[in-house]
């Protein structure tokens, strides 16, 4: 038997993204914070309390209300995410995410001739040459001349000298129960104004997390609208931590895009095979179009979480492998770890989901990490080895 589909109507939130399910001209619609008008996500009715969602960012995914213990509708869950149900009041308390689309663009007869001809001159070759950008034109415009041929994944780093790329992982991406963003691999994405963000910022004068991305959403007429996020921690802006750096040119062959859950089509790619450029292209901060709508989100609780972590890992005496997935830390006797450990515990549960902490006290007080993403046990491994203990 269907819901009552106006028992579903509300704000649902998660991690800066609000959620709004209110019944439209055609039923039962979604308006996500942050988007215009005319750009809300029709939802379909599969069966039950299930639906699909159909467009927007998880178009095609089923998207399902679950029931709070009142009978109320509390939760969302689609796409591998769950949004918990607010009251619309506190919305004006909470960090949402700011949306900005890019500037304008008109490939004019000009534009078209002078980006073909450094097109052949510079990338055709592919010979993993720096492309000597000499043109009257913003580099973001002729960006998104090579996003239109659909051949290459770009990939931004404050590295100018890549000559190939590994496929490791040296971080570990936050709030990811999917698991997309943590393989050891090549990353990349099909949308280079994207890419310029990770060019532009320098990751060695930051502390917490950047937060970035790119969604895309379509209107009743059938028009696309791209619209991108990047934050840092609002700690940091005042020191406007950006660097000149360099934008790649990847080949396609061996890069799978990545799946969101139910199926929709992620913006990240992924290679696990090593990757050579086929050019690069040197980005300044200001060639980056987004360099004035670089936000500031409150990372007090990631940047506490790292600091717990670093004295957790300095009292590690011994480290074992009780599966490929999981490692057992052994902690030399010291006072304040079990109070340390409960602390780490409880934040690491809200930043890395589908991870799980056992501590166990006593003369050698131990904490047994599981089910850690593949990117985890890297960063893990490369630490406990820095201290000689793997």
């Amino acid at each position: 038997m269907k819901e009552e589909p106006t028992g579903y109507t509300g704000t649902y939130y998660f991690f800066g993204v609000a959620f709004d399910v209110r019944i439209g001209p055609d039923g039962l619609e979604a308006a996500m914070s942050g988007v215009p008008e005319g750009y809300e996500i029709p939802l379909e009715h599969i069966e039950g309390r299930v639906y699909r969602m159909r467009g927007g960012p998880l178009g095609g995914a089923p998207l399902e209300f679950i029931p709070a213990e009142d009978g109320s509708f509390g939760t969302v869950r689609a796409g591998g995410f769950e949004l918990k149900r607010i009251a619309p009041d506190a919305l004006g308390e909470l960090d949402l995410v700011d949306r900005s689309e890019a500037p304008p663009f008109e490939l004019t007869t000009e534009k078209e001739r002078a980006f073909s001809e450094l097109y052949v001159s510079e990338i055709v070759p592919a010979e993993g040459r720096r492309i000597d950008y000499r043109l009257p034109y913003p580099k973001h415009e002729f960006i998104r001349y090579l996003m239109e041929t659909d051949r290459y994944i770009f990939h931004g780093s404050g590295n100018r000298n890549i000559e190939q790329f590994e496929p490791v992982r040296t971080s570990v991406e936050l709030y990811d129960s999917e698991e997309r963003g943590n393989l050891p691999a090549v990353y990349g994405t099909h949308d280079g104004l994207w890419a310029m963000f990770f060019a532009v910022i320098d990751r060695g004068r930051l502390d917490g997390s950047i937060r970035n991305g790119v969604l895309y959403f379509h209107n009743r007429a059938g028009d696309r609208l791209a619209l991108y996020n990047f934050s840092i921690n609002k700690d940091n802006l005042p020191d406007r931590p950006y660097h000149t750096g360099a934008l790649y040119l990847l080949p396609r062959t061996t890069f799978i895009r990545q799946k969101l859950g139910g199926g929709a089509p992620a913006n990240e790619w992924a290679s696990l095979s090593p990757v050579r450029p086929t050019a690069s292209l040197l980005i300044d901060p200001d060639d980056f179009p987004f360099l004035d709508r670089i936000g500031g989100h409150d990372d007090g609780p990631l940047v506490r979480a790292q600091t717990l972590q670093k004295r957790l890992m300095e009292a590690v005496v011994a480290a074992e492998t009780p599966a490929p997935d999981s490692r057992r830390l052994v902690f030399r006797p010291e006072g304040g770890l079990a109070e340390d450990a409960a602390e780490f515990i409880e934040l690491q549960g809200q930043i890395m989901p589908g991870v799980e902490y056992i501590f166990e006290p006593g003369n050698h007080p131990a904490l047994e990490i599981r089910t850690m993403p593949p990117a985890m046990v890297h960063v893990l491994d490369a630490n406990l080895k820095e201290r000689g203990l793997a």
